[in-house]
């Protein structure tokens, strides 16, 4: 019963966690992995996805290119960055990351008083963490 209450919040916020840790390949200045991995292994993530149906259709056609080119260069790859961020798609990413830390959080109201406050209130606090770190 208990994992069908959380459920709910565990969805949400780890939608929000993926969206925004494939927002940080493209904004933060430090990277714990590769930041062209993504682009390198054909990862088609939701701001990848919104940047091909929003690119001009030379831009998508050169992204296309490039995911799943394990050779990819450092300078396709910044062009991909740059094409990425002149569609909006990291914006419109984050926007999704957000919507989904707040329905995480309208998530804990249904939670039972019964439940630990302090962990209730952490699991709010880490949703509210996910969008914005390093951003």
């Amino acid at each position: 019963n208990d994992l069908q209450i959380v459920s709910g919040y565990a969805l949400e916020v780890g939608r929000a966690f993926q969206i925004t840790d494939d927002a940080l390949m493209y904004t933060a200045s430090h990277h714990d992995k590769d930041p062209s991995i993504d682009i390198k292994d054909g990862k088609m993530t939701l701001i990848m996805d919104y940047a091909l149906r929003h690119a001009k259709p030379v831009d998508e056609e050169f992204i296309r290119s490039c995911l799943g080119n394990q050779d990819l260069t450092q300078h396709d790859f910044e062009r991909c960055v740059l094409i990425v961020e002149e569609t909006g798609a990291v914006i419109e990413g984050l926007k999704e990351a957000k919507e989904s830390a707040t329905k995480a959080l309208a998530q804990l109201n249904s939670f039972p008083k019964s439940w630990n406050h302090q962990s209730v209130s952490f699991l709010g606090d880490l949703a509210q963490f996910i969008v914005k770190r390093n951003i």
